[in-house]
């Protein structure tokens, strides 16, 4: 698995420690060291390594299980009364069913035998136990659908949340990758770069955000810096050709000939049209043929003992 590294130009190269848990934190959740000393330690302690997070997510995993199988048992219990509860009622519409027919036949001495049943509807005392009873009901019914109803609407909401952020996000990482190359044209290269760094701290993790980046560091002669970002856009996308010939003409340009060459030749390699890499290649050879001219002019010099 390929190691996550920090986003901020200052913390180029760190590798990502784990992931800021605080629900009121503003800074981008995952963090490096440097982040943690510089950007996070008033909260240092809902700053979770990776092993961390993996143990509390074993727990909340387990949790979820327990909170199923209770549900589960309530079910099965609620199913089990209910189901009670509607057999006494079909057994008492029957009874009643057959009292009315009783009455209608005449057979007074069969209906006096079950005066007692009749009086419990007559005296409302039937009515008052399954109005009590309804009113139970309904009252668990409505609490279970407020208490569901808000936890499935949390549930939304974050699902809502995290597509629409998602994508609102990404679309500001573009829009700031756009920025930093319209101000790159412009030759405001600090502010390019900036532009370049917030795109890339936003997620808009991409080959030739990491080009341009280390184009626009090569400009304000960071070269230790370009080099480690077209780096990274190689890790990216290894047949990238426009980031070998770039690398290769700033190794050219520091001096660094055989090295420059490989990265240059790779770039044609990928693709034989690419012009830029055979202007490249070109002072490659200008270069490395003046530089051998002079130092031949040296080794001639009466002065050169």
């Amino acid at each position: 698995m390929a190691e996550f590294h920090c986003r901020y130009e200052s913390h180029l190269g760190q590798a990502i420690l784990g992931f800021c848990v605080n629900i009121d934190c503003q800074q981008h959740p995952q963090f490096c060291l440097k982040c943690l000393k510089d950007q996070q330690n008033n909260h240092s302690s809902q700053c979770l390594g990776f092993d961390m997070i993996t143990e509390n997510l074993s727990k909340y995993i387990q949790q979820e299980k327990l909170f199923y199988e209770q549900l589960q048992e309530i079910d099965k219990t609620f199913q089990m009364l209910l189901s009670q509860s509607l057999k006494k009622i079909q057994k008492n519409l029957k009874k009643l069913q057959n009292l009315n027919e009783t009455l209608q036949k005449r057979e007074y001495l069969k209906f006096k035998t079950e005066i007692n049943f009749f009086r419990g509807y007559y005296s409302k005392v039937e009515e008052t136990e399954k109005s009590e009873f309804l009113t139970s009901l309904n009252s668990i019914v409505l609490t279970l659908k407020t208490t569901t109803k808000g936890y499935v609407k949390i549930e939304d909401q974050q699902i809502a949340q995290t597509g629409d952020n998602h994508s609102q996000y990404l679309s500001r990482a573009k829009g700031r990758f756009d920025q930093g190359e319209k101000l790159f044209r412009e030759r405001k290269y600090q502010e390019a770069l900036t532009a370049f760094n917030d795109s890339l701290l936003m997620g808009y993790n991409h080959d030739f955000v990491y080009n341009w980046k280390a184009i626009t560091l090569n400009h304000l002669n960071k070269y230790d810096e370009a080099i480690k970002c077209f780096d990274l856009a190689l890790q990216i996308n290894s047949t990238y050709e426009s980031a070998y010939n770039n690398k290769g003409a700033l190794l050219n340009n520091l001096g660094k000939y055989e090295e420059a060459l490989l990265y240059i030749q790779t770039a044609i390699d990928l693709n034989p049209i690419n012009y830029l890499a055979y202007s490249n290649k070109g002072i490659f050879f200008y270069k490395k043929r003046f530089c051998t001219m002079q130092f031949t002019k040296i080794l001639g010099s009466p002065y050169c003992i």
